[in-house]
């Protein structure tokens, strides 16, 4: 492709005046600018990334505490109910055998 023809092509894009009056080394600078931005969002979204990542998994972590806490009633009242059942035959053990306890 000649320079016309590359000429002719860009035309068609809206470059801004300061860009068009600007020499090839500010154009390299601001080129170098802007990647540098870039590099910086990219690692601000690699650390949100990481975070969010953290994040789910104490949520994951906190989801299966507050299922065995729910499921923890159930337990202390069978241990409560065994208790008693113990306390019934200990009792009986006693008034069987006439001893105090």
């Amino acid at each position: 492709m000649s320079l016309e023809a590359a000429l002719k092509s860009t035309s068609d894009i809206d470059i801004p005046e300061d860009v068009q009056n600007a020499s090839a080394e500010e154009i390299a600078a601001r080129t170098r600018l802007i990647e540098n931005e870039i590099k910086m969002l990219q690692m601000e979204v690699a650390t949100a990334t990481s975070e969010k990542k953290g994040y789910m998994e104490r949520l994951k972590d906190n989801k299966e505490k507050i299922k065995v806490n729910t499921q923890l009633p159930y337990l202390v009242g069978n241990v409560v109910e065994v208790r008693l059942y113990s306390c019934k035959d200990k009792n009986l053990f006693f008034a069987k055998n006439r001893i105090r306890g």
